[in-house]
């Protein structure tokens, strides 16, 4: 964890104004006083927050919009902007939460950007919903006023005024990653491997780059695809389209779920067990999952550490606003990473059913 101007203040039992003082130049304390802060900031292994500084100058107001559900993913979004924020909370920065119900729920999403264009807001940071079209014309009329956008996880159209980039996985990467597993973890070197690919909406930018990644690299693997379901975020629908594969192709080998919803396709092999030896690999890490992981009844995962997309986004639109970043660089895309079962108690904040109930 980074040390703040407060460590330093309570390690030395004096007040954060005092230290800041000292580790701004500021002349208002003793020179001996300047140099014990000094050398404990130095032991303490302290770094100044460059972003936090800059604010200092300005006060920003940064609304961060969000759904609630499904939780198991857009929990530990919040919870990356909730862990920006208290990482500026010295700083003038303040981070206006706007959650509405879920994905599908668009038009409540308009309703909260028509409600943000009354408030006086420097930039505003979205996760889409996947009706993009319903609430389309608010966006628009944000991004006209000037006010700086920035994509989280989900994205719209590139074409909105305002836009200034973004925070999410490399989807395409994940879809070759995936390929490259089941290639690596179904035996037998010649033969084709029958998989079914279950994407939340094939048509959703993030779903459809798995998509393209998966079968840029299939034929490389010996991996022929033979059968797609949408889930639409849906553990019901995963479970049913889970039984229909099986009964059309029981010899079907792997299974490539593109989101987090591998839940659905987990319960249903156990509670047909006679089906194991059929390799999952599906996104994310959460609770419910993870036992999934443990038991392995899914064979892996790609981890993408959303609360980091949730700081990542903060940072990333403060820094903008305050000149240190330019537009150019307000996009990041993450590479996930490969989780087994044996590594999930390395993962403790995605593990915790108390946070995620809470």
């Amino acid at each position: 964890m980074r040390t703040t101007i407060k460590d330093i203040a309570k390690h030395l039992g004096i007040s954060a104004n005092t230290v800041s003082k000292a580790l701004t130049g500021k002349s208002q304390i003793s020179e001996s006083t300047r140099l014990l802060i000094q050398e404990t900031a130095v032991r303490m292994n302290y770094t100044p927050n460059e972003t936090a500084r800059a604010l200092v100058r300005k006060e920003l107001r940064i609304a961060a919009v969000f759904p609630m559900e499904p939780g198991e993913f857009y929990y530990y979004i919040a919870g990356g902007i909730r862990k920006a924020a208290l990482e500026l909370k010295d700083s003038k920065c303040h981070i206006l939460e706007f959650p509405y119900p879920s994905l599908e729920t668009p038009e409540d999403l308009r309703k909260i950007l028509r409600q943000i264009r009354k408030e006086k807001i420097n930039a505003l940071i979205l996760t889409c919903s996947h009706q993009f079209n319903i609430y389309r014309n608010e966006l628009e009329r944000i991004g006209a006023a000037g006010i700086p956008i920035i994509y989280n996880t989900i994205f719209g159209a590139e074409d909105i005024p305002g836009l200034i980039g973004g925070v999410r996985m490399n989807t395409y990467v994940a879809g070759k990653m995936a390929a490259e597993f089941l290639g690596m973890v179904i035996p037998g070197k010649t033969r084709k491997k029958k998989i079914a690919l279950f994407p939340g909406d094939k048509n959703m930018l993030v779903h459809r780059e798995c998509i393209e990644g998966f079968y840029a690299d299939a034929e490389k693997y010996n991996l022929e695809v033979v059968k797609m379901y949408e889930t639409h975020e849906d553990h019901k629908v995963a479970y049913r389209q889970t039984g229909a594969l099986m009964r059309l192709h029981p010899d079907l080998d792997g299974i490539y779920v593109t989101s987090y919803n591998a839940l659905g396709v987990c319960d249903w092999f156990d509670k047909h067990p006679g089906y194991h030896d059929v390799a999952i690999i599906g996104h994310d890490l959460y609770p419910k999952l993870n036992e999934k992981l443990r038991s392995h009844s899914l064979t892996a995962t790609l981890f993408q550490n959303q609360a980091e997309f949730g700081r990542e986004s903060i940072m990333i639109t403060c820094e903008y606003l305050t000149g240190i970043r330019r537009k150019e660089d307000c996009s990041r895309k993450f590479i996930p990473q490969l989780v087994l079962g044996c590594m999930v108690d390395n993962f403790s904040y995605y593990d915790d059913a108390a946070l995620l109930l809470g």
